[in-house]
């Protein structure tokens, strides 16, 4: 179960610091442009944030959706549910900041 809720604040987190993050503006303020854009999105990169976040876990043993921390396909699927979770955990939490920074919700 503390997998479930460590593997997607993981990728999330490393989603936000690769591409958003006021802290880490010196890194990824110099991607090309193509790359940019690449990390940009969070699908894209959920699932590779999810495939390293699946090979720590297997690292560490940790269980995910009633498979072994230690099988070889528990990477591949934290991987396939990242590309789902990672882009709506992240917008709920750019939500967030911009309505704790007192702005809008970015929507209208």
């Amino acid at each position: 179960m503390t997998a479930a809720i460590i593997y997607p604040l993981l990728c999330v987190t490393a989603w936000y610091l690769g591409s958003q993050a006021k802290v880490t503006h010196g890194l990824w303020g110099r991607y090309p442009p193509g790359f940019d854009s690449f990390m940009q999105c969070s699908a894209c990169t959920g699932f590779w944030y999810g495939l390293g976040c699946g090979a720590l876990g297997w690292w560490q043993n940790w269980a995910f959706l009633s498979l072994d921390g230690r099988h070889w396909l528990t990477p591949v699927i934290v991987a396939l549910c990242a590309i789902v979770w990672t882009p709506l955990i992240a917008r709920w939490h750019t939500v967030a900041l911009y309505v704790l920074s007192g702005g809008n919700d970015g929507e209208s």
